[in-house]
This record gives structure tokens, C-alpha cells and sequence, in this order.
């Protein structure tokens, strides 16, 4: 099967060439326009049916533990505690997100009030919404509302931080006990992962998925540090793995994901590192093509039955390249 997979991307990267060569064709009788807006709608395209799979979509709150629930609409997940004091819930996204959300607790029988909001970091997809929880406190790293300062937060129905924190955090809300793991300049310099050590789970948003391909190359902010927080995060001891995005796993499904990081990034550094020309590798087509086709043969050969594959390797491939590149 994978025989065929691999065979089907030489002729999908053959079909990009064509398409390529055509567009040339068209640019001389003056259809430059149209071929560009057909490739575009196709990169589009690919994109969006590349977040729409099981895990992605719809709307499903769903028990982990007895006092642990997670709830997807859409792309993104978050996570719900139930305690002594009420629900802690951690980042609520969106407005839909936040309605939706009280509607199914509603309808499971967890009509407590949300004492808690937790953000993991200060980004808007994350955030929005939290004020239609009617939380009583939120905690958020001290930069967070410095970092909302730059844009315009107005419609997106925010809730506030009661309370900022710095470095790593442990409390107890409602007889239930939260470590928030600091992330340093990762995703970020805000970031934290929370761990709830007696129900042993991990909820650790924009980090890595469960066996997928992360979108548009990798969400790292600044990829030595993104590195750092991922091994702390793999010497930290939980049985439930949940991220922002895609499937719940479990720590199998991280280290597996966390390897995979580390690989595309010892991979492409292996191929700058075999460069001897007189330009600049990215300056060489030919030496670009042998970069990416010995980083993608060696991936394929592990990871090409992963969700996203064909659709997030180049810019998985080139990602990486320019973080070594740049130096980030």
C-alpha cells in the first residue's frame, strides 16, 4: 500500500511540474492569471480537507477520566475539570466554542459554574470566548495581555487574567491538584502545559499531534526551546495525552510525535551539513531537490502513513530548513 502511496506522489509532484510548464504556456498567451488562481485553489483546497478528519470536526464532549472531559468543535479542543468549586476549563477558543461548550456540560449534567479559566498562552485562536463562561477567575501568564495590546481583542469576547503567574505553577482548586509547567520561549515565551498528576494526564496545546503531520511545517515559535519544552514534557509521568488540535493519545502517541520533530530537524541539518557548493544550498535547485527528496524518502519510510503526510511535507521540509538557516 505504501508502495502505491509513494508512487502516486511521483506522479502528483509530476502533475505539479505539468502544471507548472502549463502555466508558463499560459502566461505567453496571456492566462498567467487564471493558472495561478487554479494552483492556489488547489493548495487551498488540499489545505482544508488536510483539517477536516476525525478528531477535527464536529462537536463531541467526551469523558477521559471520572472527573476529566475534553470538547472538540471543530479544530480545536480544550479541556474541562470538574471539582469541589466548579469546572476549570482550560482555553476556550472561540465564542462558538464557549456557547456550544455550556450547552453539552448542560446536557451531561455538569451545569457547575466555571471557576477556573486557564490560557496556555496569550495566542487569539486560543482565547476567545472566555468571557461567555462567566469564569470566576482566569489565570494567564503576565505577558499575555501586553501581547493582546498589538491587536484589536474587541470582538473576540475575552475574559480577562484575575490572576498572572510566571514560572512554573502548582495549586489545588477543588480538591483537585494542577501543575502548570512553564514552556520558556517555546510557543511563545507565555506557554505553559498543565498536568494533572492524579489523573494522569497531560493537556500540552500547539505542541504535537497524535500521529499527524503539524500544519503548515510546525507551530514552533522558536524551535530550540520548542525541543526543550517537548523533552521535559517526555520525562513528565501521564497515561493521557491531549492536545489543542486533531486526537486524544497517550504518551506512546507523544514520544512518537515528539521523534518525529526531532527527526525532520536531524535530517535537514544532515543534508546542509553534506553541502559543498559555491552558492548558498537554497541558491542551488538541484542541490534543494536532493535536500528535500532524501528528507522526504527517509520520513515516507516511517511516517508516510500519518495523517497529513502529502499534504504538510513540504512545508515540513522547508520549515525546518529555514529554522537552521536563520537560527530559529
Amino acid at each position: 500500500m505504501k508502495t502505491l502511496e509513494f508512487t502516486l506522489q511521483t506522479l502528483a509532484s509530476r502533475f505539479v511540474l505539468l502544471l507548472t510548464l502549463l502555466s508558463l504556456l499560459l502566461m505567453i498567451s496571456g492566462c498567467a492569471g487564471q493558472m495561478t488562481r487554479m494552483m492556489g485553489h488547489m493548495a487551498l483546497g488540499q489545505q482544508v480537507d488536510y483539517l477536516n478528519i476525525e478528531g477535527a470536526t464536529g462537536s463531541h464532549l467526551d469523558q477521559l477520566s471520572p472527573k476529566v472531559w475534553t470538547y472538540n468543535w471543530g479544530f480545536d479542543r480544550t479541556l474541562i475539570v470538574d471539582t469541589d468549586v466548579g469546572l476549570v476549563v482550560v482555553d476556550s477558543f472561540t465564542k462558538e466554542l464557549s456557547k456550544r461548550l455550556l450547552r453539552e456540560l448542560k446536557h451531561a449534567g455538569l451545569d457547575k459554574p466555571v471557576h477556573t479559566l486557564i490560557y496556555t498562552h496569550f495566542h487569539l485562536d486560543h482565547v476567545g470566548g472566555g468571557a461567555i463562561l462567566k469564569p470566576k477567575h482566569v489565570i494567564a501568564h503576565e505577558k499575555t495581555e501586553s501581547y493582546w495590546q498589538d491587536f484589536d481583542i474587541t470582538h473576540l469576547g475575552i475574559a480577562k487574567p484575575t490572576k498572572t503567574i510566571n514560572g512554573d505553577v502548582e495549586m489545588n482548586i477543588g480538591g483537585v491538584a494542577f501543575q502548570l509547567l512553564y514552556g520558556g520561549f517555546s510557543h511563545t515565551d507565555t506557554f505553559y502545559a498543565v498536568h494533572l498528576p492524579e489523573e494522569n494526564l497531560l493537556y500540552a496545546a500547539d505542541t504535537v499531534g497524535v500521529e499527524v503531520f503539524l500544519p503548515v511545517g510546525g507551530i514552533a515559535i522558536y524551535t530550540p526551546g520548542y525541543y526543550r519544552m517537548l523533552e521535559r514534557i517526555a520525562n513528565i509521568d501521564f497515561t493521557t495525552f491531549v492536545s489543542s488540535h486533531f486526537k486524544v493519545g497517550d504518551k506512546k502517541d507523544f514520544l512518537e510525535a515528539k521523534e518525529l520533530q526531532f527527526t525532520i530537524q536531524r535530517l535537514v541539518q544532515e543534508e546542509i551539513l553534506k553541502y559543498d557548493g559555491e552558492v548558498a544550498l537554497h541558491q542551488n535547485k538541484d542541490a534543494m531537490l536532493t535536500l528535500y527528496d532524501n528528507v522526504h524518502d527517509q520520513l515516507y519510510d516511517k511516517y508516510g502513513d500519518w495523517h497529513g503526510f502529502s499534504a504538510q511535507i513540504v512545508p515540513t521540509i522547508l520549515g525546518a530548513y529555514v529554522n537552521s538557516l536563520v537560527g530559529n
